[in-house]
């Protein structure tokens, strides 16, 4: 999922799993992602979200590599919400 320009869409009961690309953010694209499940993924940058110039706000939702499992977020993520 590609999103820039600003745009700022809401994500809620998603999954997106299995792609070449989980969820690209650029240009103060900053999405809302509630109850929804970002995993398995493949985008060589090691996120399943990648963020440039952008912070999504993350409520409630299972990221890989959020680092949620270490007690640490990610910052490079964007917001956590809380309930991760």
């Amino acid at each position: 999922m590609f999103n820039g320009g600003s745009s700022s869409p809401t994500l809620t009961h998603v999954t997106i799993s299995g792609n070449l690309g989980g969820m690209y953010n650029t240009n103060n694209s900053n999405p809302n992602i509630r109850n929804s499940i970002v995993w398995g993924n493949t985008n060589g940058s090691g996120y399943n979200v990648f963020n440039d110039s952008s912070k999504p706000n993350i409520n409630h939702s299972i990221i890989e590599g959020s680092g949620v499992s270490d007690n640490i977020w990610d910052k490079n993520l964007g917001f956590d919400g809380g309930g991760t």
